[in-house]
């Protein structure tokens, strides 16, 4: 067998090494409804990331829906409190509808047509107009001062600072 052949051999195994002990592996101690559901909880991380139905980037933030509705964010969103960007960002929801985010905070419309900000200065953000219908919002957009929505109509409301 040659060099080459032999390389490309020992990187496939390996691939499948690390492959497989990611999915669950072999490991005596759990059982095979463990690792499948190991398995299927990363499938739907993976999928989310891989496959979403929106997706909005700002600056070093990245926020996507998937086809079920499920919200993630990941990347570094803006920490008034520090002066600076940090990592780990805590959504206050697990589905949105409708979603968008900026460098210095997120929005989204909830699946039973609730407004949520999180991240820097919300507190004008979340000062919906009372006249608008929540269920109508078609699209969001915000540049983490102003609220855009277009509702179903063709109507633009701003909201914030």
């Amino acid at each position: 067998m040659s060099t080459k052949r032999t390389r490309r051999l020992f990187s496939l195994l390996i691939a499948s090494a690390v492959i497989a002990s990611s999915c669950g592996g072999k490991d005596p101690g759990s059982s095979a409804s463990s690792r499948q559901r190991n398995v299927a909880l990363t499938n739907a991380e993976f999928n989310t990331r891989r496959a979403p139905r929106f997706i909005s980037a700002a600056g070093e933030s990245m926020l996507a829906i998937s086809n079920e509705n499920r919200i993630v964010q990941w990347g570094q969103v803006w920490d008034p409190t520090a002066g600076d960007f940090r990592g780990d960002i805590n959504i206050p929801v697990t589905s949105a509808r409708v979603a968008a985010s900026s460098v210095y905070a997120s929005v989204a419309i909830t699946l039973d047509n609730k407004f949520i900000a999180w991240g820097a200065n919300t507190d004008d953000l979340e000062k919906v107009p009372s006249d608008l219908d929540l269920s109508t919002v078609a699209s969001l957009s915000t540049d983490g001062v102003t609220v855009y929505a277009i509702d179903m109509n063709g109507k633009l409301w701003g909201w914030g600072n």
